[in-house]
């Protein structure tokens, strides 16, 4: 009988190691980060015309984005029909 609370004991620890390892590593009870204060962080707030610069700036980054996909969809579409052509001839 020498030794064997030992291995019980390792045996419990590995089991405990590996629980704690499929759970994962934070302690889902506890989170510390989690706060109900309002107010935490400032941001300046901008005017009307800031407002308006950055929605025309995010306007003109999707009517680019826009034209861009549109651009490589019809390249892909001749490519293709093409391609299709060519096998059927």
């Amino acid at each position: 009988m020498n030794g064997s609370l030992g291995h019980f004991k390792a045996t419990l620890l590995r089991r405990k190691q590996r629980k704690e390892k499929q759970e994962g590593k934070f302690n889902k009870q506890n989170l510390d980060f989690i706060s109900n204060k309002v107010g935490d962080l400032e941001f300046p707030k901008p005017s009307s015309y800031e407002l308006k610069k950055i929605n025309e700036t995010f306007k003109n980054k999707i009517r680019k984005h826009k034209i861009k996909e549109t651009v490589v969809f019809v390249i892909v579409m001749i490519v293709s029909f093409t391609v299709l052509f060519l096998i059927i001839w």
